[in-house]
């Protein structure tokens, strides 16, 4: 028997799909904070399995755990202002703009792969030179299984 992963193609379709706002460039990666992301245009979005953990089987007769995954979608928006200014306003309604696209297309949606629908757990915000960075964490389920 074999023991599948989850597949983010299904993700990265997803938000193409429902996410017109990135003009199709979501794009799966690993996390990697010294990707050379200033080369894209923006905004745009990462998508990467950022963690994993099941639990035990329940099982006298094989290998049936609960697997959970965080799957972690980063927003990069180029900031539109000198970097030694503020934050200005049209940066916020863009990632916000960014964030609620992502929000609708992913918050519980069942993905192929998947027992569960999709649920946000956290976000973040953090800038890198002239880029905005949103952290967007989502979790959801699915089965191990060895018989």
């Amino acid at each position: 028997m074999v023991i599948n992963l989850i597949d983010l193609e299904s993700w990265i379709e997803q938000l193409k799909t429902e996410c017109p706002i990135f003009e199709g460039r979501v794009f799966e990666t690993i996390e990697n904070d010294n990707a050379a992301l200033e080369f894209y245009a923006s905004p745009l979005a990462l998508v990467y399995v950022s963690g994993d953990n099941a639990e035990s089987s329940a099982s006298n007769l094989g290998i049936n755990q609960l697997h959970h995954y965080q799957i972690t979608v980063k927003t990069v928006v180029r900031k539109t202002v000198d970097k030694n200014d503020r934050l200005n306003a049209c940066d916020s309604r863009l990632m916000r703009a960014c964030r609620l696209e992502i929000l609708n297309a992913l918050l519980g949606w069942m993905p192929d792969d998947c027992s569960q629908p999709v649920e946000h757990l956290n976000g973040k915000l953090s800038m890198n030179g002239d880029l905005l960075l949103w952290t967007d964490n989502f979790i959801t389920n699915d089965y191990l299984r060895r018989v």
